[in-house]
């Protein structure tokens, strides 16, 4: 497999270059259920795309940094939580200190993990960030802040 994955290839005349990772769990010693080994095999392909930069094979090993597992499954579980809807936001209020009126209103994603509660923007937002859901990320905050104001401003709010 990975003799036939090293390499370049050509698509439409443009020739790219490939590059791997590999992760791979095994049964039973890393877990004995499929989603727990592709949770691992998922661990040990992030570890070994860190590894000088991909092209690289990996085996699940309990004695993978707690923090490479974390960022995998925050990964995974946000991908779900963006898919499922499960960012909420709260909106901070600016307020013009001459008139006392809100003036303004700063929309803030928060996730609430189903099963771990809370989790801070400070650790989904970077990992938003490296795995590039922040683009499905900031559109599905954009369009709950555009329903939410709509909706606002059809109660008389201004």
């Amino acid at each position: 497999m990975l003799k036939a994955l090293n390499g370049d290839i050509e698509i439409d005349g443009q020739e790219l270059f490939v590059s791997y990772s590999v992760g791979v769990s095994l049964y039973p010693l890393d877990d004995d259920q499929p989603g727990g080994l592709l949770q691992r095999a998922s661990t040990a392909r992030h570890v070994a795309k860190q590894a000088e930069g991909g092209d690289n094979v990996r085996f699940f090993s309990r004695d993978f940094n707690r923090t490479a597992y974390r960022k995998v499954w925050l990964e995974t579980q946000l991908h779900k939580a963006i898919v499922r809807s499960q960012i909420e936001l709260a909106y901070q209020p600016i307020i013009d200190m001459r008139t006392g009126r809100i003036v303004k209103m700063e929309a803030l994603a928060r996730w609430r993990h189903p099963k771990v509660g809370q989790i801070p923007p400070s650790e989904f937002i970077p990992v938003a960030e490296h795995t590039g859901l922040i683009h499905k990320l900031g559109s599905k905050v954009v369009r709950k802040a555009c329903r939410d104001l709509k909706r606002w401003h059809d109660a008389g709010y201004r």
